[in-house]
């Protein structure tokens, strides 16, 4: 297929019906007007039929403000074949000593729609492009562990810093998928909705300019994030554990608030193994006790599932 950008003042001078085509899921063919349903779709995707092509690329001008959409050129999709990608992010996760993730979706079906389209892993949400870009900051995050330490710092600084940047990889996780959507100016992160529901047109970030969803963009909220906390005058503790078992005794505390778990609308385990899976790679040889299992644990989890 060869897609075209078209301007226009006025929709009806546009030339075509942008309204026109899929509906519900469910669509005609516009050559041969046959019936393509919803169920015949995520046939054919599980069936590993499916495919991503480029649409259009948006930029910022040099001057003025607002976007710019390009007819996006062939050599942008040939430069790089999938195949090669994903040699590349395989060779760097190789050379760092970690892998690309590869662990199940296990999807809660309440709140994802994707594994009905052959989402089966964790490493398919991402399109080889991004798995390479995941990889190489996965990479940096542990070198610079390493190198911290090699030029003297203590091993609590070194191991504060890495978790900090790992804070930055688990933000852009979000941002870099295939099941982001395009909101005019921006792009809209994976986890926009309760779930996680399947996007055939998603945008795909650039995680290396200064824009939206990129690596100095989940930089700057994480500072901010940390500039704050570092305003407050008392020091706080964290614990990870079990509400169901706390080690504090009874009337330790005069109130405790919690986050609702929503009964079933959203499947908090399930979706935090997008992260989980990044953040075990990045720092998990930093915290062994907290990343020794495959996903994150489901059984105890104060949800109706």
């Amino acid at each position: 297929m060869r897609y075209e950008v078209v301007e226009a003042e006025r929709e009806a001078a546009l030339g075509f019906d942008p309204s026109a085509g899929s509906r519900g899921g469910e669509t005609v063919c516009p050559g041969c007007h046959a019936p393509i349903d919803e169920q015949y779709v995520k046939a054919e995707a599980c069936a590993g039929r499916f495919g991503v092509q480029l649409i259009t690329v948006v930029c910022e001008p040099r001057e003025g403000r607002g976007k710019q959409y390009l007819n996006p050129a062939a050599e942008w999709e040939s430069a790089f074949s999938d195949e090669k990608l994903i040699e590349r992010a395989s060779k760097i996760a190789t050379d760092n000593e970690f892998t690309i993730p590869d662990e199940p979706l296990e999807a809660n079906p309440r709140s994802f729609d994707v594994q009905h389209f052959g989402f089966t892993h964790w490493r398919k949400v991402f399109t080889p492009r991004q798995l390479v870009a995941m990889a190489a900051f996965t990479a940096g995050i542990r070198n610079s562990h390493t190198d911290m330490v090699s030029r003297g710092y203590s091993l609590d600084t070194a191991k504060a810093v890495a978790t900090c940047l790992t804070m930055v990889l688990g933000r852009l996780a979000n941002q870099c998928t295939s099941l982001c959507r395009w909101q005019p100016e921006f792009v809209a992160g994976m986890l926009g909705d309760a779930g996680l529901p399947m996007i055939m047109d998603f945008a795909e970030i650039n995680p290396l300019a200064n824009s939206s969803g990129s690596w100095s963009s989940a930089l700057g909220y994480v500072c901010a994030s940390i500039e704050s906390f570092c305003s407050v005058p008392r020091s706080a503790t964290v614990v990870r554990g079990s509400a169901l078992a706390t080690e504090w005794p009874d009337r330790s505390f005069d109130a405790i608030i919690t986050d609702p778990p929503y009964y079933d609308s959203r499947s908090y385990s399930n979706l935090s193994d997008h992260f989980y899976v990044w953040h075990k790679r990045s720092v998990g040889h930093l915290y062994p006790s907290d990343f020794a299992a495959q996903l994150t644990p489901k059984k105890t989890e104060a949800i109706a599932a």
